[in-house]
């Protein structure tokens, strides 16, 4: 039995018994774990709130071969994204954003990048003052984290600048661009024409890694252009996403 010491961040939480819980923690070096918490839920337990949802911790558990599940030995908070819990919009952005980062990771492989980007978005949510701008910096980067990267600066097909083209689709099997120009045959029917502002958008996401993504003013109907476009691609290339649960209480 090995005694380890990580960071992690809360992805579910569940009742175990009469006093404990099970959470689903994504760790900095080994991924994604179930963790048993004894007493967690008793009004006098030594964890306090540090296994709620959202919260960044440090966490020493014990680790058995041939188990799925590890016991809790400790858990402190690192950081508590205190303002996501007291905004209904943050909060359910979070909890779509954790939902999606429980389905896409699997066992217990070490997915450090994935990591830091769930804490860079929590972070986010946390402070800035657009958290709509969060999710879609978040559906952007973790579709390029995962091996989905998009391009919006070319045509898929002509492979010209699409800067000033009037009718733009996006092909979410190729994650690039379809100009109108291009011959009939190519065109994504599919897929209604984007507003040159969702296209800005998509490339400004694409190119800056979370850099001055909550200074950028995005009007409602690009909002929503923008997350059906990041989402269907996701969609479309990882199964375990075409049934999020928590996308029932988005409001973008």
């Amino acid at each position: 039995m090995a005694i380890i010491t990580t960071e992690a961040v809360i992805l579910r939480s569940m009742p175990y018994r009469e006093t404990s819980k099970i959470v689903t923690a994504l760790t900095k070096d080994h991924g994604k774990l179930s963790l048993i918490a004894r007493g967690a839920r008793d009004t006098k337990s030594k964890y306090g709130g540090a296994l709620e949802l959202f919260n960044h911790i440090s966490v020493i558990y014990y680790e058995r071969a041939n188990r799925d599940m590890f016991y809790i030995s400790d858990a402190s908070v690192i950081r508590g994204f205190t303002h996501i819990q007291k905004d209904l919009s943050r909060t359910y952005i979070a909890m779509a954003i954790l939902e999606m980062a429980n389905r896409v990771v699997h066992g217990n492989e070490e997915h450090q990048g994935f990591f830091e980007l769930i804490l860079q978005t929590l972070a986010g949510l946390h402070e800035e003052q657009r958290p709509k701008n969060g999710l879609l910096f978040f559906l952007m980067a973790m579709a390029d984290n995962l091996g989905f990267t998009m391009d919006f600066e070319n045509c898929d097909f002509c492979d010209n600048r699409v800067k000033n083209k009037d009718i733009l689709r996006f092909n979410s099997d190729r994650g690039r661009l379809v100009c109108g120009e291009c011959p009939r045959e190519f065109h994504v029917h599919d897929t209604p024409a984007l507003s040159k502002e969702s296209i800005a958008v998509m490339a400004h996401l694409a190119r800056c890694r979370g850099r001055g993504v909550y200074n950028l003013t995005i009007s409602e109907r690009s909002t929503q252009e923008v997350f059906q476009v990041l989402l269907q691609h996701l969609q479309r290339h990882i199964d375990e996403l075409r049934t999020l649960q928590t996308l029932a209480y988005l409001r973008l």
